[in-house]
């Protein structure tokens, strides 16, 4: 069911389930001023959980991971970002990174489904938005996306 969900709290959590993982890589987690989000809450909390959990799997070796969370309201959605210091994704990879099963790396050297950036480009466009990537390799990525605005 569609509700009000307090996006803050509900990357609090998400932190929680992910604090494993990043008081093992010491990682600064920032989060910026989020509007609240009109959606299915499981859903979008596995979104968040997906970008959040990619940022901390492809970070870079000799630096500490920093992963900043933002958002705002524009005029008929809302706009989130999640941005790491990671390895980064090549410019031609950048829409092939989300579709089923695309992996860039080999399983060994990063475990995962393949499926987390397909999964959280279906829970977007059920709720009415978009997701795209920005990159560059050895700098970081940017994982940005529209939600529908309610009034």
């Amino acid at each position: 069911s569609i509700e009000k969900i307090n996006t803050d709290q509900l990357i609090k959590e998400v932190l929680k389930f992910k604090s494993a993982i990043i008081g093992e890589s010491n990682a600064e987690v920032i989060l910026g001023d989020l509007p609240d989000i009109t959606g299915i809450r499981t859903p979008i909390q596995i979104l968040f959980q997906n970008l959040i959990g990619n940022s901390l799997k492809y970070k870079n070796s000799d630096t500490i991971p920093v992963i900043k969370i933002s958002g705002k309201v524009k005029k008929d959605f809302l706009e989130f970002c999640i941005e790491d210091n990671g390895i980064g994704i090549e410019a031609d990879y950048l829409d092939h990174v989300f579709g089923i099963l695309n992996r860039l790396h080999p399983k060994e050297k990063y475990p995962g489904t393949g499926m987390g950036l397909a999964t959280c480009r279906k829970i977007v466009t059920q709720h009415g938005g978009i997701i795209w990537a920005e990159s560059e390799i050895g700098i970081g990525s940017k994982f940005l996306f529209t939600l529908k605005k309610y009034e």
